[in-house]
């Protein structure tokens, strides 16, 4: 498992805030397990157990993130890609930087 360290501007950022309280949950989630690509491959069940989010309330969650194309979901082939995974990532974000500067 990889390690993910979430930039704290992360909550500041207005499609956050904007966010219900599970979607934000969900949203951490999927930025913390998604590949470096931002692909995340799981089933709502899987999110279920490792959130505490009642596994019904998972599709809505994800359709709200969905709506605000946070995401692109997938669910027929349980896929979500994370729209700008690495943007929320404090290492990336030092890397790049670093890049940008040369």
């Amino acid at each position: 498992m990889a390690y993910r360290s979430i930039d704290d501007s992360f909550w500041l950022s207005p499609k956050v805030r904007q966010l219900s309280t599970e979607a934000k949950l969900l949203y951490i989630y999927l930025i913390s397990t998604a590949s470096n690509a931002g692909i995340v491959r799981t089933i709502p069940e899987i999110i279920g157990t490792t959130t505490g989010i009642k596994t019904g309330r998972i599709g809505g969650g994800l359709e709200e993130l969905r709506g605000l194309g946070r995401i692109f979901w997938q669910p027929e082939q349980n896929l979500i890609w994370v729209v700008g995974q690495i943007d929320h990532q404090t290492i990336a974000k030092g890397v790049l930087d670093f890049y940008k500067a040369k």
